[in-house]
C-alpha cells in the first residue's frame, strides 16, 4: 500500500512541484497520525 502511495506522490510532485511538497508535508502527517491512532488503540487492547 505503500508502495502505490508513494507512487501517486511522485506524480503529484511532477505535476505540481510548488504545491507538491505541502501536498507530501500533509501525506506524511496524516501516516504519522493513523500509526499513532493504531497504536494507542493496541496499547488500550494489551
Amino acid at each position: 500500500m505503500y508502495f502505490f502511495l508513494l507512487l501517486i506522490v511522485g506524480v503529484i510532485l511532477c505535476f505540481l512541484f510548488p504545491f507538491g511538497t505541502v501536498l507530501v508535508g500533509g501525506i506524511i502527517f496524516a501516516l504519522v497520525a493513523d500509526n499513532y491512532r493504531q497504536t494507542l488503540n493496541m496499547r488500550e487492547d494489551i
